[in-house]
Formats: structure tokens, sequence, C-alpha cells
């Protein structure tokens, strides 16, 4: 068994399998296209992992799409589990050029876990092609704690593979791993990686940090050398443990680079939360790591997330999709919704986009949907994909396309938007991402299989070997057609805009690091007692809790039941110090999850809510 490839047991049907059924020959745009594979989804399967997942996309320079998922396997099994990466021309042929006819098979990357849920695999958080060719993917690091892990146990294991990204030559011959522990950060998770001309790469991520309040959310960005170590040149080491907002709670959902934006920067875009409230933020940075101050406001960009929806990452890992369009705008969808918002090439929020600064897609009797893909065509229509759980637990892909103002496009597939029906039952679909072709034609990607509801609308495919009727999990990959569009202009540089005070909605986060003092007649600081406020507990949407146990200080307090557990943490009367807050729910099946957080009687933050996530 080599480092990188090993040979599969035959499969049947071979390597591209087809759907049931046949073409049409004529597709309109927000249909299957009929000049990709014969309008059909391309299957790809190893036939002995537990699990086969495409979980992200991207394009090559030459137009090849490169598609990258996991043979995984469920918790308990011991099944064989691999990195899988394959790469097929722009219309639909395999390329075997990389890997060989099966692609890239790497099972040496370490036996990583993505915190929090789904199955163990080595599936990759993030995939990106450089302008020589070569692959380069994100995988969970090699530690395997939980979501909110205990200190003593972190200081037990205080070393850790936290970012993993692995370089792929353009043959598919792995050339280089490189393994990171981000000081202070565990359970980390790259959604963002952005090869550079030089050699290097970009890396941005977020993960979990012990502040003096309990654990929160906290960004970082690493820019890893050609030889992989992180590049000593960049933020004084190599990584930058940014504040984005005054929030608590940040997450980092994309990173990418603006056409005509000054040369090295690079933007970063993700979701920042306090208490109840929420903001979508958007950040330019200078090759050496520093704030661009001709982007938003001193490098920021902030626009309040609207309601308060439930958010989870679901089965593709991301809480937000991300993408840039040929003009330097910025798109980053609502957590929790299927919904987008835009920035402008010099980082200002485009509040007449959509309604309000907000495009949405709604359906009667939907309980909960998301983006999972987002893609700008060259006339500046923005596509979108994502699920739609109905109130009785029934998924649906749906695909959208959004015009320029932000409205529906009703010349896209049934009225603006459409079902992907890229199977038959009993065959059910997941779909994962979505990269834009330069055609304007959309390639989404993810998983079929036998699946059960979880109850909460995800899908959880049927591990091998126990899925009736033989049918077992496999990729599947479809080209969305889109009518010809006229070769774009080239698009001018991006302008620094007049500097604006913005005027968020509600209390936005900016640049300021740490709370702001509180101070009383004649400058004094003076105390602010955090007397009483609730705390949300947020625990994987797919789980189903049976009950919850909140203690403060050793002594219990109710908790109110519901979508979410809510429950009042009174710290009045307490003298002044901080104080434990111990949370431990149990989940159908017997799983226990546990929480701690210290709590103040006297801060400088005024907050509500708190959201704890176990």
């Amino acid at each position: 068994m080599g480092s990188t490839r090993r040979m599969l047991r035959p499969l049947a049907g071979a390597l591209l399998l087809t759907a049931v059924t046949a073409a049409p020959a004529l597709a309109a745009p927000g249909d299957l296209d009929p000049a990709f594979h014969g309008g059909q989804p391309i299957v790809f399967s190893t036939d002995d992992a537990g699990f086969d997942n495409l979980n992200r996309l991207a394009l090559a320079p030459d137009g090849k799409i490169v598609a990258a998922g996991c043979g995984c396997r469920s918790w308990q099994s011991e099944m064989p589990q691999a990195l899988i990466i394959n790469r097929w021309t722009a219309d639909g042929s395999h390329d075997d050029s990389f890997g060989g006819a099966r692609g890239v098979l790497d099972e040496d990357l370490g036996d990583g876990m993505q915190p929090w849920f789904g199955p163990i695999g080595l599936w990759p958080s993030a995939l990106a092609v450089g302008a020589d060719d070569r692959v380069y993917a994100a995988v969970p690091g090699e530690r395997q704690l939980p979501a909110r892990p205990t200190t003593a146990r972190l200081a037990a294991e205080d070393a850790g593979d936290d970012l993993v990204v692995a370089r792929y030559s353009a043959t598919g011959a792995r050339e280089q791993v490189s393994r990171v522990d981000i000081p202070d950060v565990d359970a980390f998770s790259t959604p963002g990686l952005l090869p550079l001309a030089d050699g290097k790469v970009l890396a941005a991520g977020s993960g979990q940090h012990d502040g003096q309040d309990g654990w929160y959310g906290t960004g970082a960005i690493v820019r890893l050398g050609a030889d992989g170590k992180p590049d000593p040149t960049f933020a004084g080491g190599g990584i930058l443990l940014p504040d984005f907002t005054d929030a608590t709670d940040e997450t980092i959902v994309g990173l990418g680079r603006q056409p005509g934006a000054p040369a090295g920067t690079f933007v970063v875009a993700g979701v920042a939360e306090e208490g109840e409230d929420s903001w979508i933020f958007v950040a330019r940075f200078t090759a050496d790591g520093e704030l661009d101050p001709a982007f938003g406001t001193n490098g920021i960009a902030t626009q309040p997330v609207a309601g308060d929806g439930w958010w989870w990452y679901g089965e593709t890992s991301k809480l937000a999709a991300f993408t840039i369009g040929g003009d330097g705008a910025v798109y980053v969808s609502e957590p929790g919704d299927f919904a987008l918002r835009r920035f402008t090439a010099a980082g200002q929020p485009d509040t007449t986009f959509g309604t309000g600064g907000l495009a949405r897609l709604t359906r009667a009797g939907t309980t909960w949907s998301s983006v999972v893909g987002l893609g700008v065509q060259p006339d500046g229509k923005v596509v979108a994909v994502g699920p739609f759980v109905d109130e009785d637990n029934t998924r649906r892909d749906v695909i959208a396309r959004f015009n320029t103002n932000g409205t529906l496009d009703t010349g896209y597939a049934q009225g603006g938007s459409g079902d992907l029906k890229l199977v038959e039952p009993p065959l059910q679909q997941i779909v994962n991402d979505l990269v834009m072709q330069p055609d304007g034609k959309p390639v989404v990607g993810g998983a079929r299989g036998t699946a059960t509801p979880s109850g909460e609308g995800e899908l959880r495919l049927t591990p091998r070997a126990t899925a009736p009727n033989g049918t077992e999990s496999a990729w599947i990959l479809a080209r969305v057609d889109a009518e010809p569009f006229a070769t774009p202009e080239p698009q001018p540089q991006p302008q620094p805009e007049a500097q604006q005070p913005q005027q968020p909605q509600q209390p936005a986060p900016q640049q300021q690091i740490g709370p702001a003092p509180v101070t009383a007649a004649g400058g004094k600081r003076v105390c602010v007692s955090r007397r009483s406020f609730r705390i949300r507990l947020r625990i994987p949407r797919h789980a189903k809790a049976l009950s919850a146990t909140v203690r403060v200080n050793g002594k219990k307090v109710q908790v109110v039941r519901g979508k979410r557990l809510r429950a009042p943490v009174n710290l009045k009367g307490l003298p002044k110090g901080r104080f434990k807050v111990d949370i431990s729910v149990r989940l159908r099946g017997g799983k226990v999850l546990t929480g701690q957080r210290a709590y103040r009687t006297c801060t400088p933050k005024r907050t509500s809510t708190h959201t704890i996530k176990l």
C-alpha cells in the first residue's frame, strides 16, 4: 500500500455511473446542462469506505474541476478511510492525468476528526488550486477533542495539529503536509485556502479559545511558506489572531482575493455573535497581515444579521457561504437562512441589494434553510444553492439566481429557483458545494445514497454493508445550464470611497479591541454589575436533548426547554469575583455533553444572553 494511492477492488458499473433518466435534448437556465457528461450526473465511489462524500469543489486555472471528499467511516467502524481528490475536464470527462483513473486516495494524513458532529473521516474543509495547478486541501487536525474541552485536558494535550494542509502536484503526487499548532486555539476548522504566486499559501479558519468568561470562537490566519512552515515574515511569525469585532464569538467562513484590489491584499469574511446580536463581517488585509485602511472602516465592514435564527454547520461544515464577484464585490450568506448580503469592492455594506441589504428566498412551510454554495456569473447575477427543510423534515436541495439588485431572477428555473433533482427515489442526495465556471455555468457536488432523516431535516447516509438492496453512498457531481454570456468588459480598479461613519441597525462591533471603558463623572472607571442574564445552550442540530442541568456555583437553576435550551443566571447579591456555571445535557442515545463557563459579577460588558456551544 503506497503512501498516497492504493488499489481498490473493482467497482460494479465502473467509475462514472449514469442516472436513470435520460437527459433532455434542450435545457433552460437552471436545468442540468446536456453538454456536461451527457446531461447526467457523475457518480463516483470507492466501494470500500463507510461513506463516500464529496465535500469541496475548486476550479483549476484551465477550467478543470477539482473535487475532494472523504472515504469516511462511522464512529465505531474500523473500515478504511482516505482523503480523495479527483479532477474532471470542463465538460465532465474524468482527467486520468491526476492520480490515475480513480484519482488520488491519501490515507496517511492521520485519523482526524471534525469537532462537534459528523462521521470520522479525512474530509476536506477547504480546497484550492494554484496557478501552477498544484492542489491544496485542508483537513481536520489529529487532536480528537470535543468543542468544549476541559482546561485539564487541554493542558495534558497542549500540542496538537490544529491546521493540517496537504499539497499535491499537478499530477496528483503528494508533495507536502503542513501541520501547525495555533497557540491558545483548539477544535480548529479551516474554510479558507488561498495559494499565492511565490509558492506560499494562506489559510484562514476558526477555533475555540479559553477566555476570562469561558470558551468562545476566535479566528486565525496563517501564511505557510513554500517549505510548508509558518512564514515568519507574515504578522511577525506566520500566525495572525485578529480581533475583527468586539463580539465574544467570531467565526471565519471564507478567504479570497478581489479582482483589481491592491497587490497582495486578501479578504476574510465571517460571522460574529454577542448574546442575541450577530453580525457578518468582511475585512481586507495587506500582504504583511495588517488591516487595509482603504477598505471599509479601518479595514473592516459589518452588517447586522436579521432575526435570531438557529445556526448550525450541518453536513457541509459550513456556517455560511462566501464568494467574490468579478467587480470585487463580496457576497456572504446569512447563517441559518437562504439569504445573502453584498459588500462593495471598497468594503461598504450594500443596503440597496435585495431588501435593506438582504437578498432572500423563502418557501412556505419551511422550518430551516441555508446556503452552502455561491457563485457570480459574468453578468453579475448570483447563483446560490442550499437545503430547505420542510415541516415534515423533508430536505430539498434548491438552486436560485438573484439579479444584480438582489431580486430573484424569474427567468431562472421555475420563477427564480428550483429543486435540484440529481437522483431518483429511493436514493437521497446532499449537495455540499458550488463552483462557478468562467462561462457562468455552476457545478454542484455532494453525496447520494440511501439515507434517513435525522429529525432535524439532515440526512444520514446509510453505512456500507447495511444499506438495503445493496445501494451504497457515492459522490455526485453535475453542472447546471445557463444562457451564453458575452465576454465581460475589463473591470475598473476599485476606488476608495469616502469614509462615512457606519450607522449599524443594532450595536455593531467595530475595531476596538476589548470592551469599552465605563466611566462616571470626572472620567473615573466604574463597575457595571452583571446581575442577571440568560445563557443559551447550542447542541448539534442532529442531536435530541432529553434533559439539561445548569448549576451556578453548584446551585441548580431551571432550564427552559424548547427549540433552544435556555437557563437564567442570576448573580444578584453575589460579591465581586468570578463564578462558575456548569452545564450538562443528556442526548437521546445516552451521550452526555458538558461545558463550563466562568462569569464575573462586575464587567464593562452589558449583555442579556450568552450562547454556549456544546
